[in-house]
């Protein structure tokens, strides 16, 4: 009959101009499902780290981070020093603007004490408001800039000698803060009468000009 279908008339239809060939084509959605899925899988996996992180980036390690990059630019940006040779903060340049920066980004972080209700030990958090307290941390701040640049026991005896000593006198019950409260009392200065003019005007920097 010739209705009859015959299995050489497929292999000729394949075979006919313009047909299309489904393996190359195949092939080509294949890589296009590929690409598809590693770009969907890379976003998924970028939101995930990102929630992560941001999980994880507490306010101290904010603070490393932050640590980290100014040390990393200092590095990038200070001339190195000739063998033997270290350089002074005048030519270095401080590494924190002021005490009070320098008492957030480093002090505050790394000398941690407990020091509410615990008798043992006495802070205000208006540390800044009491004279003694802005001059030892402005003390502290100085030391640590001019030992910083020693790169052997510079850290150590800033540590030994500046940090320990300051900081219990700061901390103790009966130092700078024995009088103040959790929200901070004004504390009045040491008691005095009235220094004489002449001993007021001794100028004992410049002894050579008081004999003038």
């Amino acid at each position: 009959m010739s209705d009859e279908f015959d299995l050489t008339d497929l292999d000729t239809a394949s075979a006919r101009p313009g047909a299309l060939d489904a393996a190359p084509l195949s092939g080509q959605l294949d890589e296009l499902v590929e690409r598809a899925v590693g770009a969907r899988l890379a976003a998924e996996a970028e939101a995930i780290a990102q929630a992560q992180f941001e999980e994880m980036l507490t306010p101290e390690l904010h603070t490393a981070l932050a640590d980290a990059v100014r040390r990393a630019l200092t590095a990038a940006t200070t001339p190195e020093a000739e063998p033997g040779e270290q350089g002074s903060v005048g030519e270095v340049g401080p590494y924190y603007p002021n005490a009070y920066r320098f008492f957030t980004d480093f002090l505050a972080p790394a000398y941690r004490r407990k020091t509410v209700d615990y008798p043992a030990m006495r802070w205000c958090p208006s540390w800044f408001c009491h004279p003694e307290a802005r001059a030892r941390v402005d003390a502290l701040w100085r030391a640590w800039e001019y030992l910083r640049l020693d790169p052997a026991t510079g850290m150590s005896v800033w540590w030994k000698d500046h940090a320990d000593h300051h900081m219990a006198k700061l901390l103790s019950p009966d130092g700078t803060f024995k009088d103040c409260t959790p929200h901070h009392r004004q504390v009045h200065p040491l008691p005095s009468i009235d220094i004489p003019t002449e001993l007021l005007n001794l100028d004992d920097a410049h002894p050579a000009a008081t004999q003038l």
